[in-house]
């Protein structure tokens, strides 16, 4: 479920998706103009996306609610329909949204520590619970190569990669991690074996993705590679 604009971009990503037969029956058109972001990277791969404020507050619509058992939500701003599929969902798992967002029942709220600096585990938990209200079981927080944090209002559980990887660039790694997440859950694994399993599937797609990414060294002099 999403909005896209009727402008080139917009109909490039339906074409796109499209080709690779995702159901857009849920995909709306919009006929206001495709607003970009610019993602900057920094040396160690860590990445900041710098957008304006129409696009971090555009809202998605869906002329009636979605029955399905499972949904995941990144988006901050929510129509009613949206909301009410969410509700009578049995398990939903939402990115945590920045900013002023719509209020939306959740049962695993997925964040990165990095988007917190300087704030308590319990801070962020009340924010969250503002969010997603009596529902919110759990609070899943990331942190790069490091420990996943799994809170639940009281106790607090940290998951460790195996086996870490570095990456030039983390873009797209939260997406990675959370839809592994929901996978795991939907496949009847507890959070704790979830989260554990998100944090290796993710660390090998990165690994795996910048392989594929990376400039055929084989002919270069011994000592120029890695």
């Amino acid at each position: 479920m999403s909005t896209l604009c009727n402008d080139s971009h917009g109909r490039w990503a339906f074409d796109v998706l499209s080709a690779r037969h995702y159901d857009l029956s849920h995909v709306g058109m919009s006929d206001a103009e495709t607003d970009c972001a610019d993602i900057l990277l920094e040396p160690g791969g860590e990445r900041t996306i710098l957008s304006g404020e129409k696009r971090i507050s555009r809202s998605f619509f869906v002329p009636a609610p979605i029955d399905g058992k499972a949904f995941y939500v990144n988006g901050a701003r929510l129509c009613d329909n949206i909301v009410r599929s969410l509700e009578a969902a049995p398990l939903v798992v939402s990115q945590f949204p920045l900013g002023t967002p719509t209020p939306r029942p959740a049962d695993f709220m997925v964040g990165s520590k990095a988007d917190f600096p300087g704030r308590s585990l319990e801070e962020i938990w009340q924010t969250a619970l503002t969010i997603c209200g009596d529902r919110l079981r759990h609070l899943v927080l990331t942190d790069g190569p490091r420990e996943t944090t799994v809170f639940d209002g009281r106790e607090r559980r940290d998951v460790r990669v195996a086996r870490p990887v570095s990456t030039s660039d983390t873009t797209g790694a939260g997406d990675s991690f959370s839809a592994a997440l929901l996978h795991a859950l939907i496949g009847g694994e507890s959070l704790m074996q979830a989260a554990e399993w998100a944090s290796e599937a993710t660390a090998s797609w990165l690994k795996a993705r910048d392989a594929a990414a990376r400039p055929d060294w084989s002919d270069e002099p011994e000592g120029l590679v890695d």
